[in-house]
């Protein structure tokens, strides 16, 4: 299913995201700055499941406030973030999952702090829930109007990675062509396990205010407009008028790693981007990534690439 959905998604235009339901056909397109892709299935009559894919850094959705329809997503890969309605924001990273009823989330971003995301959305309608559903529920002491007391309180509820969330939804990633029936009993096993959850004894993962977000984006934007400079937390600090512990814990939130991890990896990304130019010296690449000397720079390169930056160039000539 990974691979299937990397090959349609390259022929989807850039600055859209095309909508495709089980038959093939294009429900509808929305606008974003990259690309997207969202294969929805039918799963029961009031139960849709659908494989998102993006390459982008945010898509707007909006949907009617639906207070009786539990929104569930699982993030795969990359990281994903939404500014709810509340002034609330919540990031997943991968392996993590998050619900809420649709009425939080009708007027909302989605973010995509890594410029790409890979996960599962499962919509319940719990006021029309298919009866096979409710029936198999109720021979097990679950009903659909408890799920909605539960889950449908106007607040997002969020899970880490754990191992149970991960045997729940790892095949579905991996199955091609996708199977109606393991779509089905998925879904059954995740009702069971929210049926037996207590979202309010779990530890969540972090809520932060859309003014906090909002800030640690501007000051990610400045940090890798400037990757030539090397930045305390301290600094940042007073440059962006937020306190050191939140900064730090914001920041980790939003682009899952410390701010010196993402910026030595945002180095190495832009200097395999930058050693693809014959016009600049090694020394040069060096020097605009903020090393203090080229073999500082070579040592840093070949611990994240296995190659001296010459080497990495040199493979890059012949392949071309």
């Amino acid at each position: 299913m990974n691979k299937k959905i990397h090959q349609l998604l390259s022929a989807v235009p850039d600055g859209s995201v095309k909508i495709i339901n089980a038959s093939g056909a294009v429900q509808r397109q929305a606008q974003t700055r990259g690309k997207g892709l969202i294969l929805s299935f039918q799963v029961f009559a009031g139960v849709t499941l659908e494989y998102n894919c993006f390459q982008c850094d945010s898509v707007h959705f909006m949907h009617r406030p639906l207070d009786h329809v539990l929104e569930i997503n699982h993030c795969h890969e990359g990281r994903v973030g939404w500014d709810m309605k509340s002034g609330s924001t919540i990031y997943l990273g991968a392996g993590d999952l998050a619900m809420q009823p649709m009425d939080c989330c009708a007027d909302s971003l989605m973010r995509f702090p890594s410029g790409c995301y890979e996960g599962i959305q499962i919509t319940i309608d719990l006021a029309t829930l298919d009866p096979r559903v409710t029936d198999t529920l109720q021979q097990h002491d679950i009903s659909a109007s408890k799920l909605r007391q539960r889950y449908c309180s106007h607040q997002v509820f969020s899970i880490p990675a754990n191992a149970h969330i991960e045997s729940i939804f790892a095949i579905l990633y991996h199955q091609d062509p996708p199977s109606a029936f393991l779509h089905q009993i998925k879904v059954m096993e995740l009702l069971a396990y929210l049926a037996d959850l207590d979202p309010h004894a779990q530890k969540a993962v972090s809520e932060w205010n859309t003014e906090q977000t909002a800030i640690i984006q501007q000051m990610h934007d400045f940090l890798i407009a400037h990757p030539q400079q090397r930045y305390t937390i301290e600094a940042l600090s007073r440059r962006f008028l937020i306190n050191t512990s939140t900064l730090k814990s914001a920041f980790k939130a939003i682009y899952g790693m410390p701010i010196a991890a993402y910026m030595k990896e945002f180095r190495m990304h832009k200097a395999m981007k930058l050693l693809q130019d014959p016009s600049l010296s090694i020394a040069q690449i060096a020097a605009m990534l903020g090393y203090e000397s080229q073999s500082k720079f070579a040592r840093a390169f070949k611990e994240h690439a296995g190659v001296l930056p010459k080497d990495y160039r040199k493979e890059i000539r012949e392949r071309q």
